[in-house]
Order: structure tokens, then C-alpha cells, then sequence
């Protein structure tokens, strides 16, 4: 541990540092260029060869090939793989928010509508459902997975376990009931016109999921301090124009089993559903620069 710098070690020395480290729970990374160092780059979790003066034998037993020969080559790869990760998390962690909420919504609303008998209806129409998941959630993840790197991305300590740890469940559980409870209480409160009900829901799910993104697209930094996500921003733009169409158009209307909201109703919903995203902003500005929600 205290040990900064070993000079002069034999081949057998490097693996048995690496031994010791792996031992200690680290995950190592090595470089070398020479045939001496083959053992130890084979051992190393992450093997990088030179590419230039490295020998044809490391060149084979590494992971990596490092084709300039620099090392500020390495840290811009480390910061390029803590993206991918990050954006795969964000990616997940939406997608995860805005199905639980789904399936929340159904099914509390079947068990609440025999409880209080309602006419059986569902609050979102199997085309409606496949609409989101295909299209809403579909674009609008993929946009999240294209997101910019953090600006404290390299001065995080290097994760190790799973994407899905009690703490991030957590938060999605809550984001998923949050949404439920609110879409719920305004079906219900249109129920006597189902048709109105169940495009309230659909609607406000819509625009639930479209804020609800940007929260996603930066675990740490709130949206006025980070770098623009501008095909995130036309993905939801886009989303809630077409929204607009299904429920002001007729064809549309048909297809979907939709009907015209009042404009008031409308900018009601959409001030609610940005709600969301006010709660996750506010979150962010009460965390420090090294902390994340998730």
C-alpha cells in the first residue's frame, strides 16, 4: 500500500505484484513491450502491449494494443469506457423506470376497479402500450445512450459490482410509483368518460417519460451546468408532437381510440408531467460534485 515504485524486478516479481493486488480486490491493467514481460500482461486483468517497440509475443498475449505507443492514450480510453458505462446505465436505469411504471399502472388499476367496481377498461390500450414502448421509449433511449461524458467522469473512483444495486432500484421504484399515483388518480377522476380517461393516461404517461429522460441524461449534473444532449432534446420534442397528432387528429384518433382534450387540460398535463424532472433538478443541486444519485 505504501509502496509507490518498484525498480528492477524480475519477471516473476511483476506477476507476483499483480498476484498481490488481485488479491486485494484491484483490478490491474499492465503495460510492457518486452518477451519478459508476456507473464505478466497474461496475468494482469488488462494486458497492454506497445505497439510500435512492443515484441510480436506481447502484442499477442495482451487485451489491448496500444498502436501509438502513448500512454495519455490509455486515460483517453478509460474516459471513453466510463461513458459507454455511464450511458449504459442511464439507458437501462430509464428504460426501467418508465416499463415498471407501466406495468404499475395496470395493474393497480385492475385491482383497484374490481375493488370499486368499475367497468372493466384499462387505462392504456394495447396498441397505446405498443406505441410507447416502440417508439416513445424506443427513440428517446436510444438518444440517452449517445449522451456526453461527465465533467467529473475521470475524478471518480473505478465502480466494481452490479449496474442494479439496492440503492438504484430504490430510486426507480420510487420515480415508477410517483408516476403511477399521479396518472391513477386523474384516470379515476375521469372515469365516468373512458375514452377521455384512458387518453389522459396515455398522454400524460407520454410526457412523463419525455421529462422523466432528462433526468437520466446526467446522474450528477443539473441540466443548466451540463453539456447538451440535442438529439435527446428533438427525440422528445418529437415524441410529444406526435403525442399532439394521435389526439387531435382523426385518423389518428381512430386508430389509437383517442379523443381531443381541452387545450387547458393539455397545458395542465404537461405542467404536471414536468414535475418530474423539477424534483430530479432539485435532487442534483443538494449533491456535491463527487456524488452521484445513483
Amino acid at each position: 500500500n505504501e509502496i509507490v515504485i518498484f525498480a528492477r524486478v524480475d519477471p516473476s516479481d511483476k506477476v507476483w505484484i499483480i498476484s498481490l493486488l488481485k488479491q486485494k480486490g484491484e483490478i490491474v491493467a499492465i503495460t510492457g513491450d518486452g518477451v519478459n514481460d508476456a507473464p505478466a500482461l497474461k496475468k494482469a486483468d488488462i494486458g497492454i502491449a506497445m505497439g510500435v517497440r512492443g515484441s510480436d509475443v506481447t502484442r499477442e498475449v495482451a487485451d489491448i494494443v496500444l498502436l501509438d505507443d502513448n500512454f495519455a492514450s490509455i486515460v483517453k480510453a478509460i474516459e471513453e469506457g466510463r461513458r459507454v458505462y455511464d450511458n449504459i446505465k442511464k439507458f437501462t436505469y430509464y428504460l426501467l423506470s418508465t416499463n415498471l411504471a407501466e406495468i404499475l399502472i395496470i395493474f393497480f388499476a385492475l385491482i383497484v376497479g374490481l375493488k370499486l367496481k368499475w367497468q372493466a377498461m384499462l387505462p392504456l390500450l394495447p396498441l397505446q402500450i405498443l406505441w410507447i414502448n416502440l417508439v416513445s421509449d424506443g427513440i428517446i433511449a436510444i438518444t440517452i445512450s449517445k449522451s456526453h461524458a461527465e465533467k467529473s467522469i475521470m475524478r471518480r473512483k473505478p465502480e466494481k459490482g452490479a449496474i442494479l444495486t439496492p440503492r438504484a432500484l430504490a430510486v426507480l421504484t420510487g420515480i415508477a410509483a410517483y408516476i403511477t399515483i399521479i396518472i391513477l388518480f386523474f384516470f379515476a377522476k375521469n372515469i365516468n368518460n373512458p375514452i377521455k380517461a384512458q387518453t389522459i393516461a396515455f398522454t400524460m404517461l407520454v410526457l412523463f417519460e419525455g421529462f422523466n429522460a432528462f433526468n437520466f441524461s446526467s446522474f450528477t449534473e443539473p441540466a443548466h451546468k451540463r453539456k447538451r444532449n440535442y438529439m435527446l432534446i428533438l427525440a422528445v420534442l418529437f415524441t410529444f408532437l406526435m403525442q399532439i397528432a394521435i389526439i387531435y387528429l382523426g385518423p389518428l384518433q381512430k386508430a389509437f381510440n383517442t379523443t381531443a382534450l381541452p387545450l387547458k387540460e393539455l397545458a395542465a398535463i404537461g405542467i404536471i408531467s414536468i414535475s418530474i424532472l423539477a424534483i430530479g433538478e432539485l435532487f442534483k443541486l443538494r449533491l456535491s460534485q463527487k456524488e452521484k444519485i445513483i
